[in-house]
């Protein structure tokens, strides 16, 4: 691909991305679609990942020690793929996967959100599943993670978007 083309699709890669996160996970609630859409974000996370270190070379984040742009990318896309997965479980109930893996603090926060597809719940788990997941990917990473929380909220009625634990 030239790098004009890739400049092009990386600019597009962003846009779908800003409509996955700013709008359709704020409005769709069905689980399908909302798998589909959380699988597209990290189809095309792990995409611009591909095309980062030719377009930007290789960038670090601010702020991170260090971390690669790209590490980032992938981890993000890892973490989509992970709550797609959970997603489509908090309806279809646990399978074995879940319930045999490592009882980790990481684990438990991921298997909680498997086993609930109430959005206020979701939202309240992910909260809590964020810093633990923050010690693994980085800050920059798991703000994914507070993003779709942010859309479980909105989903779920809460009119200022934040999570009250004592519900």
């Amino acid at each position: 691909m030239k790098r004009r083309s890739q400049q092009r699709r990386y600019r597009e890669i962003e846009r779908a991305l800003a409509e996955v996160f700013a709008r359709d996970l704020f409005t769709v609630s069905d689980p399908g679609r909302r798998t589909e859409l959380l699988e597209l974000a990290a189809m095309l996370l792990d995409e611009m990942a591909d095309l980062h270190p030719t377009l930007f070379g290789p960038l670090a984040v601010p702020d991170e020690h260090g971390r690669p742009v790209v590490s980032v990318l992938l981890a993000r896309a890892d973490l989509l793929w992970l709550l797609a997965a959970t997603e489509l479980t908090a309806v279809n109930g646990l399978s074995p996967l879940w319930t045999v893996a490592t009882p980790s603090p990481e684990m438990r926060g991921w298997t909680a959100l498997a086993a609930t597809p109430d959005r206020l719940k979701r939202a309240l788990t992910l909260t809590v599943l964020r810093p633990i997941v923050e010690h693994r990917v980085g800050r920059s990473a798991a703000t994914i993670l507070s993003i779709v929380a942010g859309s479980e909220l909105t989903l779920a009625g809460e009119p200022d978007g934040k999570v009250d634990q004592g519900k």
